[in-house]
């Protein structure tokens, strides 16, 4: 096969990949309000002042992450751009017990070890939710923590007492739109 039409071939391939997953990003931001909030690595501080702290040009809580779930914002219209964040959509946070991100950490933008991220809160389109059996998301709750359980029921709960909003159950979640989303701590999760 001559490189023209290969070209046309794969970068055809490569459109539809970019539609797919740009429709599936537009149909989790329209189903979920809290799209907007970004999930900052453990020990952040406010979010007002995460945004002024978190030095833009910096990567060391990247490059320290040993399992490289934080990412930077890529937006240059919002103020968020450039700083670091984790996508739960893609992989949750282990929690580290040291918390080599916050060691790194040069402007203190990340300051509190052991300070819940955010709260999980289990969506109605899980699967629990229509009485069929899923556990695909236990397994990944940080051992020590055990934040998810089944009520009487069979459906999926998420321990207030207990979550540290890694967003490990959300990213193995299977299900498009995810069945389990990350709120932040200063909004009240509505049942």
């Amino acid at each position: 096969m001559d490189n023209s039409r290969r070209n046309f071939i794969f970068g055809g391939f490569n459109k539809v990949k970019k539609i797919t997953k740009s429709a599936i990003h537009d149909a989790e931001t329209k189903s979920n309000p809290t799209a907007q909030f970004y999930l900052r690595p453990p020990g952040a501080v406010p979010e007002e002042d995460f945004i002024n702290l978190c030095d833009k040009d910096c990567f060391a809580c990247l490059t320290t992450c040993p399992v490289y779930v934080i990412q930077k914002v890529q937006n240059p219209e919002i103020p968020e751009h450039n700083t670091a964040y984790i996508d739960p959509r893609i992989a949750g946070c282990s929690y580290c017990h040291d918390f080599p991100c916050i060691k790194v950490c040069p402007t203190e933008a990340l300051i509190e070890p052991g300070k819940p991220m955010g709260i999980a809160k289990v969506l109605d389109n899980c699967i629990t939710n229509q009485h069929e059996f899923c556990e695909v998301c236990f397994p990944t709750c940080p051992e020590e923590y055990q934040a998810l359980f089944k009520n009487k029921d069979g459906v999926l709960q998420v321990g207030r007492d207990k979550c540290v909003g890694c967003g490990s159950c959300v990213s193995a979640c299977f299900l498009v739109p995810k069945a389990i989303e990350i709120h932040p701590l200063e909004l009240p999760v509505i049942e």
